[in-house]
């Protein structure tokens, strides 16, 4: 005869089956009672509390001592023949103990209980005794594992907030990239999109002419379609066209810092030498730099009924042009002299050719003689066209009326 070896495993589930076939034959003698709801096993503490502490110990109810297996981590318990022994499946002995994790945070951390159970079956009509069954039942308790670290105190978790080492209780996040405004440089200028006042440009000196909040890098306060860092005239549209060089844009200069005789009919403008003190005619060039410009000073001396100016070179401030009398009447070239307070070699009138014309015979005192443009500048009869001049400032380029 062969003997085969009895583990402690197949007794123990022998013995969970007599006493539930025990159980099945005492019922069949006795009232059947159906197993326990939900409500009546866990009764200590009902299901939906919260421990309020970061640990807790849940006692069953009601199981007349059936053996029970369970699980606290949400799964479905192992049951078979109430071998408990499978995966996260542990045996009830008394109570279930639930504790805080270190991954845990918050004032109501979910646990979930499961349990499972055997439990006799239902007897039939005739006394017939049924199999017993397997009955699963649950329950959800809560722990209290401490607040959320909120490490710049605004209010919001740092497992939730998208800028967790700067305050931003708004969670502001204008490109959607989950990174919070407060901690995001887009366009990596140094200076955060929360503050950044052009987001897209870089721009570290937040440069805002217009005071508007919208940086220059980013800004066409004009509309004419040259962004404010670059708009050499940020407040009026314009070609960014820059005669002088100066980096102001014709359309935004102020005028009245000098001007520039032009004589229209042949391109000639009237300027000093590098090289010396005469005045000569030559081809305006179109930034019309300092040796082409004039400051024209009135000296209140009125000769004729007109008033008469000094007029000094702006690349030489204290050189005037002097119209010697002896000089201009041989047809010598016009000398500069040092201005000296506007005697009447230094003094010259500007006569408008015809009212509203804008063209103006430039004359010492007597007008019997005219600057005029050609090889030697000389004094000459005014009765030429190259004697008719515009004066035009040096800043704006229009035409003004000198004796204004």
């Amino acid at each position: 005869m062969h003997n085969s070896h009895v583990t402690p495993r197949k007794l123990g589930n022998a013995l969970q089956l007599v006493a539930l076939a025990a159980i099945a034959i005492f019922t069949t003698a006795c009232e059947w009672v159906p197993p326990p709801t939900d409500e009546e096993v866990f009764l200590n503490p009902v299901p939906e509390s919260n421990f309020d502490d970061i640990s807790g110990v849940i006692a069953l109810s009601g199981l007349n001592e059936s053996p029970t297996c369970f699980t606290d981590d949400g799964t479905t318990p192992f049951y078979d023949l109430a071998n408990c022994s499978s995966g996260t499946t542990q045996s009830y002995t008394g109570g279930i103990e639930i504790a805080c994790e270190a991954s845990d945070v918050g004032s109501s951390v979910l646990r979930r209980i499961n349990i499972a159970f055997g439990w006799p079956g239902e007897p039939g009509a005739n006394g017939e005794i049924s199999i017993p069954t397997v009955e699963y039942r649950g329950a959800n308790f809560y722990l209290n594992c401490g607040d959320d670290p909120d490490g710049d105190q605004d209010g919001i978790p740092d497992n939730q907030d998208n800028c967790p080492s700067v305050a931003n209780g708004g969670q502001e996040d204008w490109n959607g990239n989950l990174i919070g405004d407060a901690c995001d440089d887009t366009d990596s200028d140094t200076v955060m999109d929360d503050i950044d006042n052009c987001i897209t440009t870089s721009n570290t000196t937040q440069a805002d002419q217009d005071g508007d909040l919208v940086g220059d890098a980013c800004d066409d306060s004009d509309g004419d379609g040259v962004l404010d860092d670059t708009d050499n005239c940020v407040s009026t549209p314009n070609d960014q066209a820059d005669y002088d060089g100066d980096n102001i844009g014709n359309a935004c200069e102020i005028g009245g810092n000098g001007y520039y005789f032009y004589n229209s009919r042949s391109d000639m403008c009237l300027q000093t030498t590098v090289d010396g003190s005469n005045i000569n005619a030559a081809t305006c060039v179109q930034n019309t730099p300092t040796v082409q410009a004039f400051a024209i000073t009135a000296t209140g001396a009125m000769n004729g009924g007109q008033n008469s100016y000094l007029l000094d070179s702006r690349s030489s401030p204290t050189r005037c042009i002097g119209n010697d009398d002896i000089l201009f009447q041989s047809h010598d070239d016009i000398d500069m002299h040092n201005c000296n307070g506007g005697d009447d070699t230094q003094q010259w009138q500007f006569w408008e050719t015809e009212i509203g014309s804008g063209l103006y015979l430039l004359s010492p005192v007597d007008t019997t003689n005219c600057l005029r443009e050609d090889d030697g500048l000389s004094g000459d009869s005014c009765d030429t066209t190259k004697a008719h001049w515009q004066v035009r400032d040096m800043d704006t380029h229009e035409v003004v009326n000198p004796n204004l």
